[in-house]
């Protein structure tokens, strides 16, 4: 069963948020938060696996409680649920698993649960039998890499740290997801097979 905590200042969007999670098998509403402060507190003493949450909140905006979620437990699925379709470059540098605009599409906000919930099933059930690690068909530059996602720099950051583009960055990634057979960056980060030297 997937812990979710919906947080959300408008008290009718939790409902219907709510109304749709629970008819969804395997999942389950362990809180609700209507500032971004009282959300990081349930994240801390909940550590759910999923978190539905607005971009305008009382107290701490979304982008600010992701950055600290993030730094919580990194396996935590963050989705944006917002009015707003300008602030979806800054959610997804913060690894948003996904970002929905109202009025919410329904068939979008299963699809992303779904795969939440496959992706979560594999990590519990990942026993890896492969005597080689995984890791050692990167680069040592996309080992390099691999690493500053993993604390979870965005690609930015990565790009300074190793004095190079952000096109060099997103061409490592690209080829990093190939090599290790990962879809995107909260999959990766969620991989506990993925040991490297």
């Amino acid at each position: 069963m997937l812990k979710i905590i919906i947080a959300e200042d408008d008290p009718y969007i939790r409902l219907i948020l709510r109304r749709i999670i629970e008819k969804i098998s395997g999942l389950e509403v362990v809180a609700e938060a209507e500032d971004g402060i009282k959300l990081i507190r349930q994240v801390e003493k909940l550590m759910p696996d999923v978190v539905f949450l607005d971009i305008t909140m009382p107290t701490m905006n979304g982008l600010e409680a992701a950055k600290k979620i993030f730094s919580i437990d990194p396996t935590i699925a963050m989705i944006f649920a917002t009015a707003h379709d300008s602030y979806m470059r800054e959610a997804f540098e913060v690894y948003a698993f996904d970002y929905l605009v109202k009025p919410f599409n329904l068939d979008r906000i299963r699809q992303t649960l779904s795969r939440i919930k496959e992706i979560k099933a594999k990590e519990r059930g990942d026993g890896s039998s492969a005597t080689q690690p995984i890791t050692n068909r990167l680069t040592g530059r996309e080992k390099q890499i691999l690493r500053l996602l993993k604390r979870g720099l965005p690609y930015k950051e990565i790009a300074a740290e190793l004095n190079i583009t952000i096109k060099t960055v997103e061409s490592h990634v690209t080829k990093i997801f190939r090599k290790l057979q990962c879809n995107d960056r909260f999959e990766l980060i969620g991989r506990k097979d993925l040991k490297i030297d």
